[in-house]
């Protein structure tokens, strides 16, 4: 069975949503930046999460093959392993101060979920309820 077409978001949408994250982020890590547990620690790898995807649909034309796999679930969830590979895996092999972290990576994928489902939602509100076609 073949899923409707619904065009993409816009990449407006997009810029929007990563300068939200990366602004509620910003302003938690300072107002928290005197506690410890798990808001300061891992706030930044669950916002990592939740843009990387978008920032990959904003250079990215949907039009083409390659911009429709970066906003499907597959390539979200690529991205998303991008981030968990390079930051958990690669700087700690290259930075002292870094270390890998298991409930990073966790968080990195709850982010790039939570950018899918936020996607599908803007997509059927859009659409009026109506499609079930896979996220931008």
């Amino acid at each position: 069975m073949t899923r409707p077409a619904t065009p993409a978001l816009p990449r407006s949408w997009h810029i929007v949503w990563t300068l939200a994250i990366v602004g509620v982020a910003v302003g938690l890590r300072i107002m928290l930046a005197p506690t410890t547990g798990f808001m300061r620690f891992h706030m930044t790898d669950l916002a990592g999460g939740l843009v990387l995807p978008s920032i990959g649909a904003m250079f990215t034309d949907p039009a083409h093959a390659w911009g429709r796999w970066v906003r499907s679930f597959t390539g979200t969830m690529m991205l998303t392993l991008g981030g968990i590979i390079g930051w958990e895996i690669l700087v700690p092999l290259v930075s002292a101060t870094s270390t890998p972290d298991p409930i990073d990576a966790l968080c990195y994928l709850v982010g790039g979920l939570v950018q899918h489902l936020a996607v599908i939602t803007a997509r059927r509100h859009r659409d009026g309820g109506a499609t079930m076609a896979a996220a931008t």
